[in-house]
């Protein structure tokens, strides 16, 4: 579980610092971090305490710390909370911290966690030499976890893991909630790409010879052999603006975006990971069952499934009024932005529910200037998606809300 006497904390390993503090005392199997008058900080499982000392467990050893050597105990929140919490602040194609983090839910014995964001970080760096032996090694692990059965666990790590699943819900079922799959993700990516500062991409060949036969007879294609063969040779972002000026949609989707636009990045970041899920999507707001006509995924908020089908449902979403929650014309009015203002401050205030608290503190805020700079990220005039997608949640007419957008230039 806890790492050993010698292990740098948590941050040092370059995870997100995430370790607030439970404000009650210890009890048995709790995470602790004891940080001594010297500077240095132990985290161990929390044994026993008394008057003069103090004992922790650190990778299965037993230490007792002498009470007249410590600054302060602190109570971690539960490896749960802290997960999903660190989780939100890594990127997918972030192999390197993917990998301390699996080391961390390795070392707390969360075998299922681990192999989820090993796979993810392979995904983003098949060769990454740490992750493939950490790999084997929690595989390894977690057989032998497996064929011990549930015996092996105390009754405090058993009432633990009780109370984690009652707080934290467990991912919804696909067919509750249905998900983008990769190819329509990577369409919204086409869409949303910034030609003057692209993400990395590729076109296959095959798909640029396509365009030039079919649209040979255009100026923007290129007549001589010599000029034709440089053309395949032009970065990929310089062949996707001949596509989209062109209108070669139905060639879109062959374009493989590796990367992210900026826009989505920071949708990704600020907004979805920032404060979207934690807030709007909770369990008791838009996350839940409950959640009305606009319900939102709350799972692996930095999830390319997650982001995206989120982003796409607040797109599309329409008031009872017909107004958008996002208003790329004029971003400030959109209801996204207001309703997460304190009601006195927003032109349309968010409805009366009982325990619903403001995003964000005043227009002033962190997360309401970098939700209105993302808003203006995004690429104008509007694309209308290709893409069909019903979202979860209640189906009812909605007065006033237009079938479609007109039509773009994309």
């Amino acid at each position: 579980m806890p790492a050993d006497e010698s292990a740098p904390t948590d941050a040092e390993r370059g995870l997100p610092d995430v370790a607030p503090i439970s404000k009650r005392a210890a009890r048995a199997g709790d995470e602790l971090q004891v940080q001594l008058k010297t500077g240095e900080r132990l985290e161990g499982e929390f044994v026993s305490e008394s008057e003069h000392r103090v004992v922790i467990r650190i990778a299965g050893v037993e230490l007792r710390v002498d009470r007249s050597t410590i600054e302060r105990l602190v109570v971690l929140d539960p490896p749960a909370e802290r997960y999903r919490r660190m989780r939100s602040q890594i990127a997918d194609d972030d192999a390197d911290r993917l990998v301390v983090l699996a080391e961390w839910l390795q070392r707390r014995r969360m075998f299922s966690e681990s192999l989820t964001e090993l796979e993810t970080a392979l995904r983003a760096d098949p060769t990454n030499a740490e992750g493939l032996r950490l790999k084997r090694v929690v595989e390894q692990l977690a057989a032998l976890a497996e064929r011990k059965g549930t015996g092996e666990r105390g009754e405090a790590d058993k009432e633990r893991q009780i109370s984690e699943a009652k707080r934290f819900p467990t991912r919804p079922r696909v067919a509750e909630f249905p998900l983008l799959n990769a190819e329509q993700i990577n369409l919204i990516k086409v869409y949303e790409v910034d030609l003057r500062d692209p993400p990395k991409m590729t076109i296959p060949r095959e798909t640029i010879q396509k365009m030039m036969v079919r649209f040979g007879d255009d100026p923007l294609i290129p007549g001589s052999r010599e000029a034709r063969e440089a053309f395949f040779r032009k970065p990929p972002e310089e062949i996707l603006d001949v596509m989209f000026r062109l209108r070669a949609r139905d060639m879109y989707d062959q374009v493989r975006v590796v990367g992210q636009p900026r826009s989505m990045k920071l949708f990704r970041d600020d907004v979805h990971a920032g404060w979207l899920v934690s807030s709007c999507a909770s369990t008791a707001c838009h996350g839940g069952s409950d959640s009305g006509r606009l319900r939102l995924f709350n799972y692996r908020p930095t999830a390319d499934e997650s982001v995206y089908t989120n982003f796409l449902i607040l797109d599309r979403f329409r008031s009872r009024e017909g107004r958008p929650l996002i208003d790329y014309e004029e971003p400030e009015r959109s209801l996204l932005l207001q309703m997460g203002l304190p009601r006195d401050d927003a032109r349309t205030p968010h409805p009366r529910i009982p325990g619903w608290q403001p995003a964000f503190r005043n227009r002033e805020a962190r997360r309401y200037l970098q939700t209105l700079e993302w808003i203006r990220s995004m690429y104008r005039p509007r694309p209308e998606y290709p893409i069909e997608y019903d979202p979860p949640g209640t189906r009812e007419p909605e007065d006033g809300a237009p079938a479609r957008r007109e039509p773009v230039e994309r």
